[in-house]
């Protein structure tokens, strides 16, 4: 969670200078190296046969892990969404769309209640949490104001941020 949302703001910064480029370069050099971690950070198991970021890792990013963050694993995945939108929106590297795609269908796999709407807690924890949907809602939003107008996710994004502003609501 704290890498991608270091992730995040390095890519917002590198826009806010983006009359600076020698200010906006420092900030896009350490949104690529975030991102290029959170890649890491992706196909861990959990013992669960499924695929995902490792919330927990060692010190020198080793042993990735769920650890005891377990009720994190939501909410984790949402800011890694939200920081490879950005991070694709201040760079154009299409390995970041992919790999926020990669995340958004990750969710909706196995997160997403598609009878009532929302997203669950865990991958086994059939909670929904104000806080877990509020931070969705934050990386969908990234997420299509990062995909092309054209994107075939973008009408089911769209949909996914309306069923959750009507939650809220």
């Amino acid at each position: 969670v704290t890498q991608a949302r270091y992730t995040w703001v390095a890519a917002k910064a590198s826009q806010f200078y983006a009359e600076d480029p020698s200010q906006a370069g420092v900030y896009l050099n350490g949104a690529a190296a975030g991102f290029a971690f959170l890649q890491d950070m992706w196909g861990y198991d959990y013992d669960l046969g499924r695929i995902g970021i490792a919330l927990v890792v060692d010190q020198d990013g080793s042993n990735g892990r769920l650890g005891d963050k377990a009720d994190s694993l939501v909410y984790g995945h949402a800011f890694a969404l939200f920081a490879a939108a950005a991070y694709y929106d201040a760079s154009d590297d299409s390995a970041a769309l992919d790999f926020a795609i990669q995340i958004y269908n990750f969710l909706n796999d196995n997160a997403y209640d598609a009878t009532n709407g929302g997203y669950y807690v865990t991958l086994d924890d059939m909670r929904k949490l104000t806080d877990v949907n509020l931070h969705m809602l934050e990386a969908l939003v990234e997420f299509y104001k990062a995909l092309p107008p054209s994107h075939d996710l973008r009408l089911e994004v769209e949909s996914r941020i309306n069923e959750l502003l009507a939650r809220f609501h």
